[in-house]
């Protein structure tokens, strides 16, 4: 697990590592990464690192921390983000770039590693291996580059950023294989991941790139009352 923290005071970077040090400890392998602004996380990014969790304080003197996170959501629409202030006012502009936790400085021991013990746990389920038969070949992808899955014919499409990947399958089978890992049923042939979702307009969802997935008015109630849940679990 790749971890960065970016604050543009050092007193406040230090407090974030001192936290992090007994997690360091469980799992050597975690890599711990500080920046003291947010060009600088930015230019980490352009240069091809990539993070799976980053602290970001929201007000730093040249580039915020919010808008350093829209820029960053371009190039990684999957790193789990917690934002850092002394203020809860910027707490509605954290929710436009999808933050998983808004903590108010100074952060304290226990607080931290509840919230740090959830993101962990998000991880890992992000990380779960998704097997899917492509061509009679085996094809493996990770739940958290899967946007949708979807009906097309008689088979399913299961669509990330990058590639389309026709197989058969079913699609309440394969609700059953992602239960507990952030898909929810919009539609009856759609399975969406809840973690792309950028908000809800009448009779769809529009996903953080931009694309959206149909909601049916037979599953709309459902997948909303999901997405509040999943939502109210991933945020104050």
């Amino acid at each position: 697990m790749r971890v960065a923290v970016c604050d543009d005071e050092k007193v406040y970077r230090d407090a974030i590592t001192e936290h992090l040090k007994p997690f360091k400890e469980i799992n050597p392998e975690m890599i711990v990464d500080e920046f003291c602004c947010g060009e600088n996380l930015l230019a980490a990014y352009e240069q091809g690192e990539r993070f799976d969790l980053i602290f970001l304080d929201v007000e730093m003197k040249e580039l915020s921390g919010v808008d350093t996170a829209q820029k960053i959501r371009v190039l990684d629409t999957t790193v789990i983000l917690i934002f850092i202030t002394s203020h809860t006012k910027y707490v509605p502009e954290a929710f436009i770039v999808n933050a998983f936790q808004f903590l108010v400085k100074p952060v304290g021991k226990e607080v931290f590693n509840k919230e740090f013990e959830r993101a962990l746990t998000t991880y890992k389920k992000m990380k779960y291996k998704y097997q899917i038969m492509v061509k009679g070949k085996p094809i493996i992808l990770e739940v958290k580059d899967i946007l949708y899955i979807e009906t097309f014919g008689r088979r399913l499409r299961a669509v990330t950023n990058t590639n389309i990947y026709e197989f058969n399958g079913n699609i309440s089978a394969e609700e059953k294989k992602l239960a507990g890992y952030g898909f929810a049923r919009c539609h009856k042939g759609v399975l969406v991941n809840m973690h792309y979702i950028f908000r809800s307009e009448n009779n769809s969802f529009v996903l953080l790139n931009e694309q959206t997935v149909p909601i049916s008015k037979h599953y709309k109630n459902e997948a909303l009352s999901k997405l509040n849940k999943f939502i109210s679990g991933c945020s104050i």
